[in-house]
């Protein structure tokens, strides 16, 4: 359940995808940057007590959509739609992003849902632009060390910092972090601007009102 006891309506989760194929070097790629599951577990995890009728938005990656579809129906939803981040640089230019066969400029949410869940808008458009998010001044993880996938701490090997430890910086993009628009959509789509049955897994940020889970929460 919710902090304040009540069932979950509105599950938002974007969970650590372990893709088939790594990128090249020992810095790119999500396993560089935080705990990866193989889908199976993602499949069987533990979810917050949920509504009857409730509703899913799930990320999902491009290279991984039967598995994000297994992932909908596991978890006791019916796919019914997606929504489309196109993801913006800090200067508004469209993202130039990892790939092999297209560099990514966006990313796809799945929307589900069980039961007699309705929408509460009827306007919602499938896409929407928004900026990659960076680190702020005042974040936790601004300052720390940075790891390669192997869990090497990495040191500057050009440049006038040579030698030193790569730390997180200010204004840095954070990889795979969505943007708020997301979390005013789940409120929009489920029907309430006070999300007390409102749910995040695999949550990194604490956001005020919302149940959330994750490793990396702080």
């Amino acid at each position: 359940m919710s902090a304040n006891g009540q069932m979950i309506r509105v599950l938002l989760a974007d969970p650590g995808w372990k893709p088939r194929d790594q990128l090249p070097g020992p810095t790119r790629g999500a396993t560089s940057q935080y705990r990866t599951q193989p889908t199976h577990e993602i499949m069987r995890m533990s979810l917050p007590p949920i509504a009857d009728d409730a509703l899913l938005i799930l990320w999902r990656l491009s290279s991984m959509q039967r598995d994000a579809l297994d992932v909908v129906r596991a978890w006791g939803f019916e796919e019914k739609a997606e929504i489309v981040w196109n993801k913006l640089t800090k200067t508004g230019k469209p993202w130039f992003g990892m790939g092999r066969y297209t560099r990514g400029s966006h990313e796809t949410a799945i929307i589900a849902a069980r039961g007699k869940f309705k929408v509460k808008v009827r306007n919602m458009r499938s896409t929407f632009d928004a900026p990659v998010p960076t680190y702020w001044e005042g974040h936790p993880d601004v300052g720390l060390q940075r790891y390669d996938r192997k869990g090497q701490p990495r040191f500057y090997k050009n440049g006038r910092r040579k030698g030193q430890p790569v730390l997180i910086e200010v204004g840095e993009y954070i990889h795979s972090a969505k943007p708020d628009r997301i979390f005013e959509i789940a409120c929009e789509l489920g029907g309430s601007a006070h999300p007390s049955s409102h749910a995040e897994l695999f949550a990194r940020v604490r956001r005020p009102g919302w149940f959330q889970l994750g490793d990396q929460l702080k």
